[in-house]
């Protein structure tokens, strides 16, 4: 049975970089969280929008807002009645400085600023369990809320009738992150695989890969074109760590299996060995690769097993449950008074 609420015409407003409804003009992780959820949630009788104001929200979501500015008007905002939702999707919990690809970055600014939205927020919505783990320590009201995948737009499905020669396997990110993908070489250069980079600019590698300019109209289709998507990452760090499951979840919902690196959210969606594999090693990832390439009948089965895994993690499941969070907050009376004082924030900044 469906979830039913009642038609309310109180605003919910995401507070993003940009108010454009084009999700080529958004970050991924924008698009991901308000863009492709508005609709679901306009179904069930929300109001929703971005980055208007006035009247007054009842709700105001901030996602990938976190400047001095925002904390003003999250404050002014919270003074007037509105409930404050802080969407987490990265880990700025902690000071850190880029690692040598140049990504992910966390200055003092940053962080403290962060961490006065935490101080104002009613709830926060962590993307990955990794990252709700972290805020806990911060917050009494913190839920774990998975990046989703739309199935209407992401609709079409895979279909192994013959395996490509060379394995076509897939990655799709920001460039700057693709460097892990040189670890394929020896397959790439023996011609048994062939890499595919779906990416906003080719990223500079040291194989030879295809590249595609991301699109999300196009996306849908150049993620099924491929046979296996690849998802190696860093796990020693907890920016690498904090990352959401849409990455390999988005190939696995048109029933591409993935292998990927034990990040949490991965092992969310891959734990069980179904439609793919966590290669927690170097020499796991060597075995799984030589399965994927001698077995033609593992991809088909864990191409069904993909879409199964994916299920839970559809933005229709997603969005029931963000909209049993907005009744949730709609409904509360008490306010979270932060124990972190500014004195305790400057001294996080100052070690």
């Amino acid at each position: 049975m469906g979830i039913l609420f009642r038609k309310s015409k109180e605003c919910i407003a995401w507070v993003v970089p940009s108010s454009s409804r084009n999700p080529d003009k958004h970050l991924a992780s924008v698009w991901i969280r308000s863009l492709q959820m508005v609709p679901y949630l306009e179904e069930m009788g929300f109001n929703c929008t971005l980055n208007r104001l006035f009247p007054n929200p009842a709700i105001a979501i901030f996602l990938r807002r976190y400047s001095n500015e925002d904390v003003k008007l999250a404050s002014k905002l919270k003074s007037k009645g509105t409930k404050i939702v802080l969407e987490v999707i990265v880990n700025y919990f902690e000071v850190y400085s880029s690692n040598e690809q140049g990504y992910g970055v966390c200055n003092k600014e940053q962080h403290y600023n962060f961490m006065k939205l935490v101080e104002l927020a009613d709830e926060i919505w962590c993307a990955s369990p990794f990252l709700k783990y972290i805020a806990d320590k911060y917050h009494p009201n913190v839920v774990f809320v998975s990046d989703s995948i739309d199935h209407k737009h992401f609709s079409q499905r895979k279909h192994y009738k013959v395996i490509s020669k060379p394995l076509r396997i897939g990655w799709s990110g920001v460039s700057v992150k693709a460097h892990t993908l040189n670890m394929f070489e020896p397959w790439i250069s023996n011609d048994a695989v062939s890499l595919c980079v779906i990416s906003e600019k080719p990223p500079k590698l040291e194989v030879p890969y295809e590249f595609i300019k991301w699109s999300y109209k196009r996306f849908p289709m150049d993620i099924v074109n491929c046979d296996l998507c690849v998802a190696p990452r860093k796990f020693d760090n907890n920016y690498d760590r904090g990352h959401s499951l849409f990455k390999i979840g988005v190939f696995m919902t048109e029933g591409i299996p993935a292998l990927a690196s034990p990040v949490p959210s991965y092992e969310l969606i891959l734990g069980d060995g179904k439609g793919g594999h966590i290669c927690r090693t170097s020499e796991e990832w060597n075995e799984y690769i030589e399965i994927c390439l001698n077995d033609e009948n593992v991809l088909k089965r864990w191409s069904g097993e993909a879409v199964k895994s994916s299920e839970p993690y559809s933005t229709l499941n997603i969005s029931k449950q963000i909209a049993k969070r907005i009744k949730f907050l709609q409904e509360m009376e008490c306010r979270f008074e932060s124990k972190l004082s500014d004195e305790t924030i400057y001294k996080e900044n100052s070690s």
